[in-house]
């Protein structure tokens, strides 16, 4: 897939590239724009597709299904556990116990992918877990929402800074926001372990974290430190 490199042709402020990049996951899934407030271009002819995409995805039609939605994303006080639980547990079991519980490595059920995945960020995500994976959708959301005409930029940026400010207050790194957003993908999303998904996701993080041009490398996390929240 092509790569968008961070031009900011909008001449966006870096504290709002800084909020925008909280969704740089999706738009790189997506196919999408990193510097523009839309998830495309200004005059695409997107406006249609993405209220369709609300629609049919979300269930979202009309402002307050939006603010219910975000609402319904906000980890700030249920935050996943499951990965300090899961570290927690095996401290507790004897080398041989581990053994047992390890994973059919072709992970064919359910329960064996969630658990290998557990296995695999338990030191990484286990003060923050998945929660990335709710908070990068949250922001696309509010893009998709601009894009199709439901909400306007004056109504979208205050919804933006509340969710960025939550995230430079959890997160530390793009690292850990990266890698907490792409476990949630394989544990939330139904598709999350058909190897050409994970793949796509694992390309895309390792673009957004070490390419030169990419809006995580242009744009420093310690940025989102100046949000003054609406």
């Amino acid at each position: 897939m092509g790569r968008h490199k961070l031009t900011n042709e909008a001449t966006l402020s870096d504290l709002q590239l800084w909020c925008l990049s909280l969704s740089a996951m999706l738009i790189e899934y997506n196919n999408s724009r990193h510097d523009f407030i839309t998830t495309h271009e200004p005059g695409s002819s997107q406006q249609r597709a993405e209220r369709q995409g609300l629609d049919r995805e979300w269930g979202i039609k009309t402002p307050e299904d939006l603010l219910k939605e975000l609402k319904g994303l906000d980890r700030s006080k249920r935050a996943d556990k499951r990965f300090e639980q899961h570290k927690q547990l095996y401290s507790s079991l004897s080398i041989m116990e581990q053994n047992l519980l390890n994973p059919d490595p072709q992970l064919k059920r359910p329960a064996e992918r969630h658990e290998f995945v557990l296995d695999a960020y338990a030191d990484e995500l286990e003060r923050v877990g998945t929660d990335a994976w709710h908070d990068g959708r949250a922001v696309w959301l509010c893009r998709m929402s601009v894009t199709a005409g439901l909400i306007s930029l004056e109504q979208a940026w205050p919804l933006i800074i509340e969710i960025a400010t939550r995230c430079h207050d959890r997160y530390h790194s793009w690292f850990e926001f990266g890698l907490s957003y792409a476990a949630g993908y394989q544990l939330w999303k139904p598709s999350g372990f058909h190897h050409k998904d994970v793949s796509q996701v694992i390309d895309d993080l390792n673009f957004l974290l070490y390419h030169k041009e990419s809006p995580w490398t242009r744009i420093a996390w310690e940025t989102g430190a100046q949000i003054v929240p609406a």
